[in-house]
This record gives structure tokens, sequence and C-alpha cells, in this order.
């Protein structure tokens, strides 16, 4: 006993007064935190409150909502799931694919989204009841409207190169819904603009649109834009000039007979274009019983795959013989 004694006398001794009260005070907070992990650990029955995000509605849907839509959930969980769903808000989403939508108004029946709502919440909670049993809102229903897709292209080819046909754009239109006059003032759809330097390959690209009004639905998220970029060379040409409307009783000369005719081709099909491939011509008509001086020189005809194509006179200049 005299052993205990000075065992405990030594023990007292080692720890002075205001050390034994912090020592007190950390058991009672350790004692504290195993009580509540014990507490939360259990499990409960408590009713929460879960904000609804809306899926799966029509494109022509459109939710009037002046605040988030709520249910009232009667949830079996342990205490810790239960005290993070009180502090902090909690979505769950709502699929509407199945909902009726009746003179404005968008109902579901919520019982059978009682195991979607479960599958949303933590492993072991279980939906035991969910309020209300129908939930509602009002909407505005969309028009739709087909526009065309206008690309915002800025292509640097290599010299030398270029398109060798029209942009293909897949789709080249969409359709969008949205409120009527909205949908009254869009006459197209940009896409974002793409920039592209020292191209001299075929073109291929996904492009988004420019962001439009968040009450604007579309059909795609995005369009292709495509095309066959090739080498082009140029190449001249000597045309004759023909005349048109000219009287029978007159014979005219025109100073030059032919123009010079520069053009843009393919480069393994420039040796295919002859200067007969064109057709210029200047319409007497025009001339005021030849009053006027000189005569403008058309093309009437030119050869398929060209492009650029210029002239030079654009003017020629005519002596009339009687």
């Amino acid at each position: 006993m005299a052993i205990a004694d000075r065992l405990l006398s030594n023990f007292k001794k080692s720890f002075p007064e205001k050390n034994k009260f912090r020592f007190f005070i950390f058991f009672v907070v350790l004692s504290t935190i195993f009580w509540v992990i014990t507490k939360l650990s259990n499990t409960y029955d408590s009713k929460v409150d879960l904000s609804v995000n809306l899926i799966d509605l029509p494109v022509t849907i459109v939710p009037i909502l002046e605040k988030d839509l709520v249910l009232n959930v009667d949830l079996t969980a342990s205490g810790f799931q239960l005290l993070i769903y009180h502090l902090f808000n909690k979505k769950v989403e709502l699929s509407f694919e199945n909902a009726s939508y009746t003179s404005g108004t968008a109902l579901i029946n919520l019982f059978n989204q009682r195991f979607q709502i479960e599958q949303q919440l933590f492993d072991n909670a279980t939906v035991n009841q969910v309020t209300p049993n129908i939930l509602k809102f009002n909407y505005d229903k969309l028009e739709r409207k087909k526009v065309a897709i206008r690309p915002l292209l800025n292509i640097d080819f290599l010299p030398g190169f270029a398109i060798n046909e029209d942009w293909n754009i897949e789709p080249d239109s969409l359709w969008i819904s949205g409120p009527a006059q909205m949908l009254d003032t869009l006459n197209g759809l940009n896409t974002l603009p793409i920039k592209l330097i020292d191209v001299n390959t075929d073109i291929k690209k996904k492009i988004g649109f420019v962001k439009t009004n968040v009450l604007l639905k579309l059909e795609k998220k995005h369009t292709i834009v495509t095309a066959s970029v090739r080498k082009f060379t140029e190449k001249t040409v000597s045309s004759f000039i023909n005349i048109k409307s000219l009287p029978d009783s007159l014979s005219i000369k025109l100073f030059p007979q032919s123009v010079a005719v520069t053009f843009s081709v393919l480069l393994n099909k420039a040796e295919l274009i002859e200067s007969k491939d064109f057709t210029f011509s200047c319409d007497f008509d025009t001339s005021d019983g030849g009053s006027k001086k000189s005569l403008i020189v058309n093309i009437e005809r030119q050869p398929q795959g060209v492009r650029k194509v210029r002239w030079k006179p654009m003017e020629v200049d005519y002596l009339i013989r009687q």
C-alpha cells in the first residue's frame, strides 16, 4: 500500500495543476467526438429538401420557373449522410420524358421516380416517401425555324493552291427552337470563326456555332465543313471578239479584234483549255448608232473549271464601213 501511495504521489507531482485541467478537457473533447461519431454512424429517418434538375424535356418546351423546384424526401440514412443533406443543397435529376404537357402545365407522377432519386443519393440511403406526389411547373411552347448555317472562314492558301469546288457544309441548315419573337429576327446561324494559314491539303473541320440566347435550342451543336484543295496555275489565251446586232447594211472592224484572256485552272487541266472554249462579243446596239467611240467587250461562254477570268482590253474601238 505504501508503494502504491508513493507512485500516485509521484504521478501527481509530474502533472502540475494547470496541466491536469488541460488533460481533463482533452479527454472530455475526445469522448464527445467518439460519442458524436457513434451517434452519426447509426441509421435514422429524416426529411430533407432536394432541389430538382429537369432532364429529358422536349425541345419545344421551356420551363417557367421563378425558383428551383424542390422535393421533400423522407429518407432512411446514416446520421453522417443526413447531416450532409441538411447542410448542403443536394440536386437530383428528374426525367420528364413521360410527363404530360397540357394547357401550359407539365405534370409528372413521382411514384415511378423514387428509384431514380435513390440512385443519385449516398449508398445505403433509402427513399421512403416523396412529397409532392405529382410535380408540376408552367412552361412556354417554342416554335421551330430552319435557318441556314453561315461558316466564318478565313483561309490563307499557299501560292498556287485553292479549293477545287465549292465548300461543302454538312448540315448546311438546322432547326432552331425558341420564342417566336426571337425566331422572327433570326435569318442565319454563324459558326465560330476558323482561320487556317498556308493551306495546301484538303480541308475538313468540325465547327461549333456562335453562342446564342439561352432560350434558343439548336438541333445540333456543330457542322462539318469540307473542301477539296488542289494546285492551280494561270494561263493566257487569245480569243476572237464577235459582233452582235450589226445591221446587214453595215460592216465593222474592231481594234483590236481579239482579247487576251487570263484565267486560273487546275494544273493537270491547263493544257486542255483552248481559245475556242471562250466566247466574247460586243453589242452594236450599245453604240447609239455608231456615235460612241468604243464598245464594251462581254464574255458569253467560258469552259467549266476555270476561275478568276479576266481579259484585256475591256473595251475596243471600231471603224464602221458603209
